[in-house]
C-alpha cells in the first residue's frame, strides 16, 4: 500500500508494562508487528540437548541453543490513539526526574523520537527510535493505515483463511436443539413423557422449538430457530411481535435444570402514551411464568427486569415505547 513509508525498522525499543526490550518493528498493510530477538535457552536445557544430541555413530549432533523469535501483533483498527514525541518515552514516566538520571543519560534520552500507542483493549505501548525522521515516517504511516477512507480496506474484507479454517463452517457451530438439550430440555421427541422412570429437571417438557423466524423474516436480529413455551402457537407469536420493538418478542435464553428456572429476553413493549396492550403478548408472558411452576413446595417468584435507566424507560413512552 502507498501509505507505508517505511516497512522495517531495526533497533526499536519497546516499553510495555514496566519492561523494555529492543527488537525490529515491521509495518504491513493490516498489522504492526514487533519482533523480539531470539532468546538463548537456559543452561540446563542446553545441557539436556547436548546430552541427547549424540548421533548413532558417536559424533556430537548440532544443538540449537536459541528459541524462535517471538512476535507482538497489533491490528490497526485496535489502535485508539498514537502520539509522536521527541526523545525517549522513558522521560514521560511520572516518577522520573532529572535528579534520578545522570546528565549523560538525560542527553541520550532527548535524542531520537518515540511513539506512544493506546489500544482499545487497554494495552499501552511505547516505541523508542534512534532517528527522529524514521519515527515521523512510522507515525505518518500508522496514521494513514489506521484512519482509512474505505470500509472495504479493513482486514476482515481481505482476510484469506488457511486451509484448516476454510473447511470449517462456523454457521453450523451453534445448534439450538443441541445447546438447550445440554442444558436439560427435551426438545427432540413429540412425547416428552419420562418413559425411563428417571428423575428429570422441572419444566423440561414445557418448551418447544419454533422455526417461525426461518430466513430471519420475523425478526432480523434473532436466530432462525427459537425456544418458546409449548403451549404457545406460532400464530400467537406472529401477533406478539407487533407489540415489541424491532419484533424482539420474549424467547428463552437460559434454562437452569436444578429447579427449572429460566431467563427469557425481549425488547421493550410498544405501550406508548395511550397505554396500549396486547392480549397475545400478555398470554406469552403468562405461559413463560407457568413453565417455572413449583419446586420443593415453594412458589417461584417471576421477575421482569428492565436494564435501562428509569429516565430512559419513561422517556420511551413519548415515542411509542414503554415498560411493563
Amino acid at each position: 500500500m502507498d501509505y507505508i513509508q517505511v516497512t522495517k525498522v531495526e533497533g526499536v525499543t519497546l516499553h510495555k508494562r514496566g519492561k523494555s526490550i529492543t527488537g525490529t518493528l515491521h509495518l504491513t498493510t493490516h498489522h504492526l508487528i514487533f519482533t523480539l530477538p531470539p532468546q538463548p535457552l537456559p543452561q540446563h536445557q542446553q545441557s539436556q540437548n547436548q546430552n541427547g544430541g549424540q548421533s548413532g555413530n558417536g559424533t556430537q549432533a548440532q544443538v540449537q541453543v536459541q528459541t524462535a523469535s517471538r512476535e507482538l501483533w497489533v491490528c490497526y483498527p485496535i489502535i485508539e490513539k498514537i502520539e509522536l514525541n521527541k526523545g525517549s518515552a522513558m522521560i514521560f514516566l511520572p516518577h522520573r526526574t532529572q535528579a534520578e538520571v545522570s546528565n549523560t543519560k538525560i542527553n541520550l534520552m532527548l535524542q531520537g523520537g518515540n511513539l506512544r500507542v493506546k489500544c482499545r483493549d487497554f494495552n499501552y505501548l511505547a516505541f523508542d527510535f534512534d532517528d527522529l525522521a524514521t519515527c515521523i515516517s512510522v507515525y505518518e504511516s500508522i496514521m494513514k493505515l489506521t484512519c482509512i477512507d474505505d470500509l472495504r480496506q479493513l482486514y476482515a474484507f481481505n482476510y484469506m483463511p488457511i486451509k484448516i479454517e476454510a473447511v470449517f463452517n462456523s454457521w453450523f457451530d451453534y445448534d439450538v436443539v443441541r445447546e438447550f438439550s445440554r442444558q436439560g430440555l427435551d426438545l427432540n421427541s413429540e412425547d416428552n413423557a419420562n418413559s425411563n422412570g428417571l428423575e428429570r429437571s422441572p419444566g423440561f417438557d414445557k418448551w418447544r422449538v419454533t422455526n417461525l423466524n426461518k430466513n430471519y423474516k420475523l425478526c432480523a436480529t434473532y436466530p432462525s430457530q427459537l425456544i418458546v413455551p409449548k403451549s404457545i402457537s406460532d400464530n400467537n407469536l406472529v401477533h406478539t411481535v407487533k407489540f415489541r420493538s424491532k419484533n424482539r418478542f420474549p424467547a428463552l435464553c437460559y434454562y437452569y435444570k436444578a429447579n427449572g428456572s429460566t431467563i427469557t429476553r425481549c425488547s421493550q413493549p410498544l405501550v406508548g402514551l395511550k397505554q396500549n396492550r396486547s392480549y397475545q403478548d400478555e398470554r406469552l408472558l403468562s405461559e413463560i411464568f407457568k413453565t417455572n411452576g413449583h419446586y420443593g413446595g415453594l412458589n417461584i417468584m417471576n421477575v421482569i427486569v428492565d436494564a435501562r435507566p428509569v429516565k430512559n424507560a419513561i422517556a420511551q413512552h413519548a415515542i411509542g415505547g414503554g415498560n411493563h
